[in-house]
């Protein structure tokens, strides 16, 4: 329920950047994200198909933003976006309750929140100290290629020893 509820605020911030001005609009969009998620958690034979299609979608993202800014009307449609958005995040929260399951799951999900929280602080920090060339201005105006590199370092430092001194990962693999 955490992870449904935490995944919820991203959805409903998720929607505003697809246009959605009231709160009633955004509130639709997140039940959507919500009776989707209550569906396969109901439903677990088709968790692992969705993952597959999560995964597929992640690699059209990927090779979208290598081929940019070829297909780029693709993304001016709200509708694609935001149905692009809901399976993603339905994704996200499918991965999160299954990792404490995984072996040593919940060492990786207490890593992860780790890796998130040093990526995100030492972005902001870095990118308010030394921020001068901006990332994806039309995207995040705020953020800078300062910022996104301090983070992965800062990040690196954190998360890295943890993987050689608790999980006996050789250094350079854990970089």
């Amino acid at each position: 329920i955490f992870f449904l509820v935490a995944a919820g605020v991203g959805v409903y911030e998720w929607a505003g950047f697809l246009g959605l001005t009231t709160g009633k609009a955004k509130s639709l969009y997140t039940l959507a994200f919500v009776l989707i998620c209550a569906g396969l958690y109901l439903q677990q034979a088709y968790v692992n198909r969705f993952i597959e299609l999560v995964s597929l979608i992640w690699l059209f993202a990927i090779v979208s933003i290598l081929l940019f800014p070829r297909g780029e009307s693709v993304y001016r449609n709200p509708f694609f976006v935001g149905l692009i958005g809901l399976i993603m995040m339905v994704g996200a929260w499918i991965s999160l309750n299954a990792l404490p399951y995984a072996e040593q799951g919940t060492f990786w999900l207490l890593w992860l929140f780790v890796l998130t929280t040093a990526t995100d602080v030492g972005a902001y920090f870095v990118g308010r100290a030394f921020g001068r060339n901006k990332l994806a201005e039309q995207l995040s105006p705020g953020k800078t290629w300062e910022g996104a590199i301090g983070g992965g370092l800062i990040a690196m430092v954190i998360c890295a020893p943890v993987l050689v001194i608790w999980q006996t990962y050789a250094w350079l693999l854990a970089f």
